[in-house]
């Protein structure tokens, strides 16, 4: 129980709470497979909770101050923002069935909203910031020479910090904090850009003919427009579809990119360096490189193995093969619930593209799936595994998955940095290396 405590605390130490709070009674709470479960008097609350685990700083304030955790009764689960348990499902793509099914997703700079304010409810001042953004990526890109050539994320790295140092070279970390709420949605904006650029570059466009929208019509639309030809925008289905991409990519807890930001960021670091960390440790096979290497696994079945997902998967059995897009730290033995949103958006691009390559390559993905399923492997499929394959079918090139990762997820990493403006938190220290690192540094 004391685990479970200690993981609660840091929820709450996590989220920055904001405007009025809806109480909801919490019955009880307990660990399962290293998850938290808290049930409540209401199944709305309950799906959430169990869809966005991990994720829970987006919309709550968790308070257990009426009763220890371990009573049946359990404690008090306030709402940020004064938005019903119903008001924030009905436009999170992670859910119930219906929600996710239904592919109407909450457009991403009100998903930001929530996880910066406690609001879905985005100010002109927001999106003014972001277009501003937008427009400062495009003024450092004239700089430029054509960038061909060079790994994308490392392009992506240097040239957000680039974008950054005008803003901040010179200002004290603090202060620099301060000014989040400003240059937070600009940096959204401009690493959106950045994603865009190199993916216009990926489909053989000349340097200088890139060009930024000129007024501004949402996140993902604006994207659109400066990565995609224009067939891509006539049809609703795909900026559906990217845009539930990026809210599920957006932030799911502590994991190994947003530990280091806010390690840190706790250090007083650079607002560039502390997100330049956080890149780092998202270009990992493991983490953000995880989705490449599962569309070169794919690739990898079709030539060596002629397609036949049967015989690919008995070598996986065999410790022959390494079957990408399975398994999660969190979700050990059950279904990460991103990952079934983003198979209803693979099938969804399946129908819709006039791809044959790539119709071909879902249904592979498809049967691989069912394959490992059937022959009993321990690991569901994660949200890697669809996720090249959504992107080729918006006309993106599957070799910028770890950038759009890494434009994804900068919005909860702003919200993170957003909450040392308040000056609540100390310096980070683990206290001790895993059992299995103090093994090897004896064995040295």
């Amino acid at each position: 129980m004391r685990f479970i405590a200690f993981l609660l605390f840091l929820i709450i130490q996590i989220v920055h709470a904001s405007g009025p709070e809806v109480d909801v009674t919490v019955k009880g709470v307990r660990l399962s497979d290293g998850r938290i479960f808290i049930n409540t008097d209401d199944p709305s609350c309950d799906g959430l909770l169990l869809a966005t685990n991990g994720m829970r700083k987006v919309a709550f304030n968790v308070s257990l101050t009426t009763c220890p955790v371990d009573t049946p009764e359990g404690g008090v689960l306030r709402i940020r923002g004064g938005k019903t348990l119903n008001d924030v499902l009905g436009g999170f793509p992670v859910g119930s069935k219906p929600a996710f099914e239904g592919l109407d997703p909450m457009p991403y700079e009100n998903l930001f909203g929530l996880l910066l304010i406690g609001s879905e409810t985005i100010s002109a001042e927001v999106n003014t910031n972001i277009f501003a953004g937008i427009e400062r990526a495009k003024r450092y890109l004239r700089t430029l020479s054509r960038q061909e050539g060079r790994c994308p994320i490392r392009f992506f790295r240097n040239a957000l910090e680039d974008c950054l140092a005008d803003e901040f070279d010179g200002i004290a970390p603090k202060d620099q904090l301060q000014q989040l709420a400003e240059v937070g949605p600009q940096i959204i904006g401009i690493a959106t850009t950045l994603a865009a650029y190199l993916n216009h570059l990926s489909r053989g466009k000349a340097f200088e003919t890139f060009k930024t929208p000129e007024t501004y019509d949402g996140l993902v639309r604006c994207f659109m427009k400066m990565a995609l030809p224009a067939e891509y925008q006539a049809d609703e289905g795909f900026p559906t579809i990217l845009n539930t991409y990026f809210d599920l990519l957006i932030g799911h807890g502590m994991n190994l990119s947003t530990s280091i930001l806010i390690q840190t960021a706790s250090g007083s670091g650079d607002v560039a360096n502390v997100i330049l960390a956080a890149l780092n440790a998202l270009d990992t096979d493991n983490h953000g490189k995880a989705a490449l290497k599962t569309h070169d696994m794919f690739a990898y079945i079709k030539s060596n193995y002629g397609g036949d997902v049967a015989r690919f998967i008995d070598a996986v059995v065999k410790k022959e093969e390494t079957l990408w897009g399975h398994g999660h730290a969190i979700y050990k033995k059950g279904t990460d619930p991103r990952a079934e949103v983003m198979e209803v958006l693979a099938k969804k691009v399946r129908e819709i593209t006039t791809d044959r390559d790539l119709q071909y390559d879902i249904d592979l993905a498809l049967a691989l799936k069912a394959e490992a399923s059937a022959k009993g492997l321990p690991y569901q499929t994660n949200v890697d595994y669809f996720a090249s394959l959504i992107l080729r079918g918006c006309g993106i090139d599957p070799k910028l998955s770890t950038v759009m990762f890494a434009a994804s997820r900068m919005g909860s990493w702003i919200a993170d940095l957003y909450q040392f403006e308040k000056g609540k938190h100390p310096l980070m220290r683990p206290q001790d290396y895993p059992a299995e690192m103090n093994s090897l540094l004896q064995a040295e």
